[in-house]
């Protein structure tokens, strides 16, 4: 008679367990096999020639898959009739060409959705360098600025020594003329005095 395994854990669904098994089915020989997630168990039929099921419940109660967690294996003798082996094969590529199709429906969402981040982190970017061409325009502005200030400065600064060495060419002009005119007021006086002494002397008989 077909046995029914009901296998409990903490981690017997998705973790290859169902393929697991019906590669040691096929191997053993059996006619029906069937295995499907129940309530976080897993649960499965089987089928075949007596040896066979009593060598594959012995195989399933020892091995398990590496990464899979069970704590217990409970056996018990299947009544109704076991899906052929060919039927669960159709129908376990069937469910795994479904999950591929959605993983790829859930990769391609997660790309768009990358994109989508994407196109706003370059919208975010292209504004940072209109910013930043905005921040060069002004900073070019405040150089032109500068640039006029320090054209100014350097204006006054030559017009500064300009009228500087104009002061000093005066000054020394002034300089030179008031040591003229104390020559000739000093020459004047003594000529003056001279006279003076000559009439003085011319009265005094001695001359």
């Amino acid at each position: 008679m077909a046995r029914r395994l009901l296998i409990r854990g903490p981690r017997v669904t998705e973790v290859g367990y169902r393929l697991f098994l019906f590669q040691r089915a096929t191997a053993l020989g059996l006619t029906g096999f069937y295995a499907r997630n129940l309530n976080g168990a897993l649960e499965v039929l089987a089928d075949g020639p007596e040896a066979a099921l009593e060598e594959f419940v012995g195989m399933a109660m020892e091995e398990r898959p590496p990464v899979a967690e069970v704590q217990s294996v409970e056996v018990a003798e299947h009544p109704g009739p076991v899906p052929d082996v060919e039927s669960f094969y159709r129908v376990f590529s069937l469910e795994q060409l479904v999950k591929i199709v959605q993983a790829g429906v859930q990769m391609l969402e997660k790309q768009d959705q990358l994109l989508g981040k994407q196109d706003l982190m370059l919208e975010k970017q292209d504004l940072m360098l209109e910013k930043q061409d905005l921040m060069l325009e002004k900073q070019d502005s405040m150089l032109g600025k500068m640039d006029q200030v320090l054209g100014k400065q350097d204006l006054l600064v030559t017009e500064v020594r300009s009228a500087k060495e104009e002061l000093k060419k005066e000054i020394k002009e002034g300089f030179d003329r008031l040591r003229l005119d104390l020559k000739s007021l000093l020459d004047e006086r003594l000529r003056k005095i001279e006279e003076d002494l000559a009439l003085i002397k011319a009265r005094l008989g001695m001359s």
